[in-house]
C-alpha cells in the first residue's frame, strides 16, 4: 500500500487563490450587468395598466386593430392610465407636467402588427369644450419605451382658439415589436366615464375609446359616479 504525499500543498492553495482571483472580474461584471438591467427596467417602467399610483378605474390596455383586406393593417396595444394631480411624478420621478397641479392622461403604444407596418401616430380625441389652460402640457417621458415621438401637440380648432379638439403624438417610425415612450397630456378636469375616440395610425387607422377629460369642470362626486359607471360596464362585459 502506497500513500501519496502532497509535496506542495502551498502551491495547490496558491493555484486555487489565483483561479478565484481570475473569476472575480467576471463575477463583478455579471453583478454589474444585473444591476444595469434592473435600473433599465425601472427607467422603462411604463406598465401604466397596473400602476398603483394611477386611478384604478381609469387604467388598462386597449387593443386597436383594423385592416383593409390583407393589404393594409394596424395592430397595437395602447396602455393607459390617468393620474390625480401630483401622482404622476411618483411613478416617473422628474416628470412633473404643469408642476403636478393637473390630472395627467398617459398612454403607451406597443406595435403588434404582423407585417412590417410601422405606427406613425396616436391621436386622442377631445370633445372640444374641456377646460384646458393655455399652458396645458403635452409631451412624453424619455427612455420609458423604445421610440420617442417626433412631435407632440394639441390640435386646435380651425380658428386657432382653445380648447383643443385632440391630442396627437407623431412618430417618424414606430417599428413592429417596439413600444413608444410614455405619452401624456394634462388637464384640470377629471376623466369622463366613457372616454373619447382615439386613433392609432399606421398603414391603416384603428379607433377605440381611451380616457379623456370631461367636457366641463366637475367635482369629486362626479368622479366617483364616473368610476361607478366604468365598474358597472366592466361587470356587464364579464357576464
Amino acid at each position: 500500500m502506497h500513500t501519496r504525499i502532497d509535496t506542495c500543498p502551498q502551491g495547490r492553495a496558491e493555484r486555487r487563490r489565483t483561479s478565484m482571483r481570475a473569476w472575480l472580474p467576471l463575477r463583478n461584471a455579471c453583478a454589474a450587468a444585473i444591476v444595469l438591467l434592473a435600473l433599465g427596467a425601472a427607467a422603462r417602467g411604463g406598465d401604466l395598466e397596473a400602476d398603483p399610483n394611477a386611478l384604478s378605474s381609469w387604467q388598462g390596455s386597449t387593443n386597436m386593430y383594423n385592416s383593409f383586406f390583407t393589404i393594409l393593417s394596424v395592430n397595437a396595444n395602447v396602455d393607459f392610465a390617468v393620474y390625480e394631480p401630483g401622482k404622476f411624478t411618483t411613478s416617473f420621478p422628474g416628470a412633473a407636467p404643469i408642476g403636478g397641479s393637473e390630472y395627467v392622461y398617459a398612454y403607451q403604444i406597443f406595435n403588434l402588427t404582423t407585417d412590417s407596418s410601422p405606427v406613425t401616430a396616436l391621436t386622442v380625441g377631445l370633445d372640444g369644450d374641456e377646460p384646458f389652460n393655455t399652458g396645458a402640457n403635452i409631451g412624453f417621458v424619455a427612455s420609458t419605451g423604445d421610440v420617442s415621438p417626433s412631435a407632440s401637440y394639441l390640435v386646435a380648432p380651425s380658428d386657432g382658439s382653445l380648447p383643443p379638439t385632440s391630442a396627437r403624438w407623431a412618430f417618424s417610425v414606430l417599428p413592429v415589436g417596439k413600444s413608444s415612450d410614455v405619452l401624456y397630456f394634462t388637464s384640470p378636469a377629471v376623466p369622463e366615464a366613457e372616454g373619447d375616440s382615439a386613433t392609432v395610425t399606421g398603414s391603416w387607422p384603428a379607433t377605440e375609446k381611451l380616457p379623456s377629460p370631461v367636457p366641463e369642470p366637475t367635482t369629486v362626486g362626479v368622479l366617483a359616479l364616473g368610476a361607478l359607471a366604468v365598474l358597472i360596464r366592466k361587470q356587464r362585459a364579464r357576464q
